[in-house]
Order: structure tokens, then sequence, then C-alpha cells
């Protein structure tokens, strides 16, 4: 529940929100000796009418809420009406388009040349789950984006969010975000694949957790593989977390030469962003972390 007050300067509500209550944006006048907090969280959460009419936060056209929800090792995003899969480690949107996001309509390809198989058909035989798409970084790197799944909500906006939690540095190979994960004192660069229902490096450490077999999917491969998932603990900037990770399978080699040859060790999936609160800002190359 949002504890809803108001500024006893400008009367304009704020919350003290205790998950994203450093979420703050810059209110109409000095705040610096007020109680004046502007928490984007309670813009976005709150359960009273007023604070959802956008009375705190002037709605501008640049910040755009888009329903969202993880289901089956995906981030789904409801766009116009239709399930689109967010996909920070596709280079290219495809689908069944148009795509439709909130600030217009895009049309785009049924499939890339490369890879004829992989269609709106195929990806909804394989995860289970009937959707229209990939939304790749090619419509997403021009926006800032806060991806709060515990609240079914991905944010996009035009300026970046403010600092909060833990910021880290993304490097880029081509279109791909390369981040940095430190497991039993080594950093291992990966890359951040929210397409990615399971992790994979090169370099499991003696102590991961052994989960269970998990039945993935890449677009190189026409057909579906088992792979080994273990429970892996390491740190992402200052913060300590635990990620799913499996050895690199057989089906994947060709894949693995090529990023080691970029001293990449492998990759960060999905649940990088399932208990916390993620803000990624593509043109700046930086992520933040809280949670």
């Amino acid at each position: 529940m949002l504890n809803i007050e108001a500024c006893t300067e400008c009367g304009i509500r704020h919350c003290d929100y205790d998950v994203a209550g450093e979420l703050y944006l810059d209110p109409p006048h000095d705040y610096a000796s007020t109680s004046h907090k502007w928490c984007l969280a309670c813009h976005l959460l709150g359960d009273s009418e007023e604070v959802n009419q956008g009375e705190r936060f002037p709605r501008t056209g640049d910040l755009h809420q888009i329903p969202a929800r993880l289901e089956n090792g995906h981030i789904l995003l409801e766009l116009d009406g239709r399930d689109w899969i967010m996909d920070t480690g596709s280079p290219r949107t495809f689908g069944r388009g148009p795509v439709v996001l909130p600030w217009g309509s895009h049309a785009v390809p049924a499939t890339i040349p490369t890879y004829p198989h992989l269609d709106a058909a195929y990806l909804s035989r394989t995860i289970g789950i009937e959707v229209d798409g990939i939304l790749g970084t090619d419509l997403m790197q021009a926006w800032n984006w806060q991806i709060d799944l515990e609240h079914d909500v991905v944010v996009a906006a035009r300026e970046p969010f403010p600092e909060w939690g833990s910021l880290m540095k993304i490097a880029h190979l081509a279109d791909y975000s390369v981040m940095e994960f430190e497991v039993a004192g080594q950093r291992q660069k990966m890359i951040w694949d929210t397409g990615a229902q399971v992790g994979y490096t090169s370099n499991l450490p003696a102590d991961a957790r052994f989960e269970g077999r998990v039945r993935d999917f890449h677009p190189t491969i026409p057909t579906p593989f088992e792979v080994e998932v273990h429970q892996v603990t390491g740190a992402l900037a200052d913060q300590r977390l635990s990620t799913r990770l499996a050895p690199w399978p057989s089906e994947l080699e060709d894949m693995r030469r090529a990023l080691a040859n970029c001293d990449i060790s492998g990759i960060l999936g999905v649940d990088l962003a399932e208990h916390r609160v993620l803000s990624w800002n593509p043109r700046r190359g930086e992520l933040m972390l809280t949670g």
C-alpha cells in the first residue's frame, strides 16, 4: 500500500514507497529543505486515482507504461493487444508486423533472412505461448527502459531515469550489451540477453548448484535442445545475486567460439530482471539495478 501525502509547499502528492522510494524526479520547486519526494514508483503504481492522473508528473508524451509479464522464461510486452518478446540479445525486430509501440507503428520483417525458420509461429511453438514476434534493440536503443516485473510494467522514457541503486557500465559488441559478472573472484564478460531463459558460461564455478535439465532453443538451431542448469552466485557492480547458468551445449559450440574470440565468456539471461528493478540506458551504456 502506498502512503500518499501532499507536499506542504506546492500541494503535489508524493509517496514514501519503501521499495522504490529512491526513484526521485525533479519537482517544480527546490525541495532541498522540504519533504517533497517525486517517486516514479508512486506515479506508475499509485493505487489512488489522483496519482495515476499524472498531477505529480507531467505527461509530455515521452514516458510510456507498457504492460509486461514474465512467462515461460520470457519478458512479454503487451503492445496494441499483442504479445512481443523483449529481447536485448536480438539486434533486429521481427514478427507478425507491424509492431505498435506507444509512440508509433513500425513495419518489421516476418523473419530474419539468415534464419528463415525463425518466425512468430516458430517462437510460439517453441516457448509454448502465442507471441507475435521479438522486439529487438534496433527499436529499443533510442529509448531508456525500466523493467519492473514485480509490478508487471516496463517503462520507456526519452530522458534517462534518475540514478539509484547500483550503477554499472555496459560495453557494446556490435549491437549487443556486454557487462562484467564476477564469480569466485574472477570477472567474466557476459552478454545481457533478456531473450534467453537460461544463461551460458564457459567458466562454471565448482560450487555451482545443479538444478536440473531445461529445454532451450536458439535461432541458429532449428530444433530445441536440453541443457544442465545451475544456480551460480556472483556480483554485478556492488550487488550480490544468483543467476541460472548452464555450460555451453555442443549445439552452440560455434557461438561459444565466436564470443571467446572477443573475450566473452557467456550470456546472462532473463532472470537478472526477475527479482529486481532494472533501468537500462542504451545510449549511455548504463544499467542500474535495485532489489
